[in-house]
């Protein structure tokens, strides 16, 4: 599954309407697998979660809706970016601000499956770590 972490307020504070994102995806629509939107360390975010992802690239979506990047992760390759013009300005991949669909973040999964240590402060992964 891929999945998609996608601002909804643009570099200038101008709000992205999520119906507007959706719109982009409806010739491939149906490979979308979840949807959700939560409120982000920065912003309200889509949260996308497709079976595949055909002939949309992120880095186009990014530019389309004024962001510096679109978060993409692959669970079965666990392969991780940022896409879009301003991905270096974010540096790498952080797994504790990406969000899945259940509303947590991946950081909580990675240390549920075993794949992180314990957390160097209270709610670093999530509510309830």
């Amino acid at each position: 599954m891929i999945h998609l972490n996608i601002g909804l307020e643009t570099n200038d504070g101008r709000p992205v309407n999520p119906l507007t994102v959706m719109a982009r995806f409806v010739p491939g629509l149906d490979s979308l697998a979840d949807c959700r939107i939560v409120e982000s360390d920065t912003e309200p975010a889509l949260v996308l979660s497709f079976h595949r992802l055909e002939s949309i690239r992120p880095q186009d979506l990014a530019v389309e809706f004024g962001q510096d990047c679109i978060a993409v992760y692959d669970d079965e390759t666990t392969t991780a970016s940022l896409q879009g013009p301003g991905a270096a300005k974010w540096g790498a991949f952080d797994a504790q601000l990406f969000f899945m669909p259940d509303g947590r973040r991946l950081a909580a999964h990675w240390f549920d499956a075993g794949l992180l240590g314990e957390p160097q402060h209270a709610d670093i992964y999530g509510a309830g770590y």
